[in-house]
C-alpha cells in the first residue's frame, strides 16, 4: 500500500492513463497530481482516536501497541529487489517528498506516520515531559534526572518497535523530517547497534539571516549535537546554520534540493485553468507581518464578493495548519459576504492555477516562482523589512523583475483588481529563466537530473550501497 497521501497522488495519476507505480521518471502532463497535505475533518477525528487508543494500549502492553503501528506502516510498493529499504517518517509537508521519491526514485520507501510513534511515546506516563523538556533541539543534550528517565523509557520503547519491524522487512535506513526533534533522540540510540543508519531530509529550510541567525541561536543555548549520519538540506543558504555551530560535521551535510519540486517539471502551461487569485496566509507570528496581515486579508476578502474582480475567479486562502484555518475563518466572519476559500492541501495545484500569489517569508511563496503565477509580496506596515529580516530582497534588481512589492492595501487592491479582470498570460522563456535563477538563489533545483536522484545519492551514500 502507499501512504493516504500517496493514494490521491496514485489515484489521480492512473486517471491520466499513467503507470504511477513505474520506477521510469513521470511523463509530462497537463494534470496535476500533488497530494493533500491534510485528511478531511473526519478523517483527522478517527486518526486522534487512534493515536489515544495506541497510548493507552501502550501502557498496558507496549507490545500490543508496537503490532498496532506495524499493522500501519504502508510497506514500498512496488517492491524492488535488492535494492535499500528506507522507513520514511511521515509528517506534515515531508509527506510531499515522500511521494516523489516513491514515483521518480528506485528505492524501497515505506512510510511510518509520525504521529502514531508519538502516540507510542506519550505512554510514557511518569515522568511526564513539560513543554520545555520537550522543545526542539534541547532534548539531546539535557541530562536532568526527570529528562533522563524519560530517555531510558523512550529507548526501550523504540527498540521494541524497530527490533519488530526488522522481523517483518529489514530496513537499512530511517529517515526522518527534521534532524533535531526529541522523539529521534531513542532512535538515534539504538540503530547504530542494529546496523541501521538515521538520516534526516531536513524540511526547515534557512532562506533568511533572520532565520539562521534565530535557529543558531537556539542551537548555541540548546548544546545540541547532531548524532545521526547525515543531513540532506533544500539549498546551500541552510549550510551555515550547520557549519557555523559545529552541530555536525561538514561530511554529514549534503544539498540535493526538495525533491517535492521534482512535479513541477512535469507540467506545461495551462493558461486557460488559471483562474485562482491566491493568498498565502501569514497570519502567525513567525511570519514577522502579523500587523500588515489583517489589513491584506481586509482587502483580499472585499474583491473576492465585488462583481468586477469575482467573475470567473477563485479566491483562495491557502493555509498551513487547522489552526491557522481556523484563526483566519473567525477573522473571516468581519466581512460576510466574502467568497474566499479557505484550503489545506494541494499547494502544487493551487499554484499552478493561479494568476497571482500573495505571501511573504515562506517556502511556498518561493515555490511560486516556478509556476507562471505574478507574485506580490505585501510592503507595508511591519511586512516592510530589512534584507536581513525578509526573504525576498526589495533592493535586489533581480527579485524586483520576478516579485512585485505592493505598497499600500490601495496598491495591493489595484493588484488583484488587474489580475482578476485580465486575461493570463504565460511567461516569456526570459521571465522563466529569470525566475529559475532567484529561485536556485534558495534552492537546488538542478537542470541535468531531478532532486529525487540527488536524494537518493545521499541515502546510498550514507548507508554504503551500490546501486547499480
Amino acid at each position: 500500500m502507499a501512504t493516504t497521501s500517496a493514494v490521491s497522488v496514485l489515484a489521480a495519476m492512473k486517471s491520466l492513463g499513467t503507470d504511477a507505480t513505474s520506477s521510469q521518471p513521470a511523463p509530462k502532463q497537463t494534470l496535476l497530481y500533488a497530494a493533500p497535505h491534510t485528511s478531511p475533518p473526519s478523517d483527522l477525528t478517527q486518526e486522534k482516536q487512534l493515536h489515544a487508543h495506541i497510548t493507552a494500549t501502550a501502557q498496558r502492553d507496549p507490545t500490543a501497541a508496537v503490532d498496532l503501528i506495524l499493522s500501519r506502516i504502508q510497506w514500498a510498493t512496488p517492491w524492488r529487489d535488492g535494492q535499500p529499504h528506507i522507513l520514511c517518517f511521515e509528517r506534515l509537508r515531508f509527506e510531499l517528498d515522500i511521494v516523489q521519491l516513491r514515483l521518480r526514485g528506485t528505492l524501497n520507501y515505506s512510510t511510518l506516520d509520525n504521529g502514531l510513534y508519538n502516540a507510542l511515546l506519550r505512554s510514557i506516563t511518569q515522568p511526564v515531559l513539560d513543554k520545555n523538556e520537550r522543545r526542539q533541539s534541547f532534548y539531546p543534550a539535557d541530562q536532568s534526572p526527570n529528562v533522563l528517565a524519560h530517555k531510558r523509557q523512550a529507548v526501550a520503547l523504540a527498540r521494541l518497535l524497530i527490533e519488530r519491524i526488522q522481523r517483518t522487512r529489514p530496513v537499512q535506513a530511517l529517515l526522518f523530517a527534521n534532524m533535531d526533534y526529541f522523539q529521534n533522540w531513542p532512535l538515534e540510540e539504538i540503530c547504530p547497534e542494529l546496523g541501521i543508519k538515521t538520516l534526516c531530509l531536513s524540511r526547515e529550510h534557512y532562506v533568511s539571516d533572520f532565520l539562521r541567525k534565530r535557529k543558531q541561536a537556539i542551537l548555541r543555548e540548546s548544546g545540541f549535537r547532531y548524532r545521526g549520519d547525515g543531513i540532506a538540506l533544500f539549498g546551500e543558504c541552510s549550510l551555515p546554520v550547520f557549519t557555523e555551530t559545529n552541530v555536525c560535521p561538514p561530511e554529514k551535510l549534503h544539498v540535493t534540493g526538495a525533491p517535492r519540486f521534482d512535479a513541477w517539471r512535469d507540467l506545461r502551461p495551462d493558461i486557460a485553468r488559471r483562474n485562482n487569485i491566491t493568498l498565502l496566509s501569514f497570519s502567525g507570528g513567525k511570519y514577522q507581518a502579523s500587523a500588515c496581515y489583517p489589513q491584506v486579508l481586509e482587502t483580499f476578502a472585499r474583491l473576492s464578493h465585488s462583481f468586477w474582480t469575482a467573475r470567473g475567479c477563485n479566491y483562495i486562502i491557502k493555509c498551513k495548519t487547522t489552526a491557522e484555518r481556523e484563526t483566519v475563518r473567525q477573522m473571516l466572519k468581519n466581512y460576510p459576504k466574502h467568497k474566499c476559500q479557505l484550503r489545506l492541501g494541494n499547494l502544487l495545484e493551487i499554484l499552478f492555477r493561479s494568476r497571482l500569489v500573495i505571501g511573504i517569508n515562506s517556502l511556498a511563496l518561493l515555490e511560486a516562482l516556478l509556476s507562471d503565477a505574478q507574485i506580490v509580496v505585501p510592503y507595508w506596515s511591519d511586512a516592510r523589512q530589512t534584507p536581513e529580516q525578509s526573504m525576498l530582497d526589495p533592493t535586489d534588481l533581480l527579485t524586483r523583475r520576478c516579485v512585485t512589492f505592493a505598497e499600500s492595501p490601495r496598491e495591493l487592491r489595484r493588484l488583484i483588481t488587474r489580475a482578476a479582470r485580465s486575461k493570463p498570460r504565460p511567461l516569456s522563456a526570459e521571465q522563466r529563466a529569470e525566475r529559475l535563477t532567484l529561485l536556485r538563489r534558495y534552492f537546488h533545483y538542478p537542470e541535468d537530473t531531478t532532486c529525487t536522484a540527488c536524494v537518493e545519492k545521499f541515502l546510498l551514500s550514507a548507508i554504503g550501497a551500490n546501486n547499480g
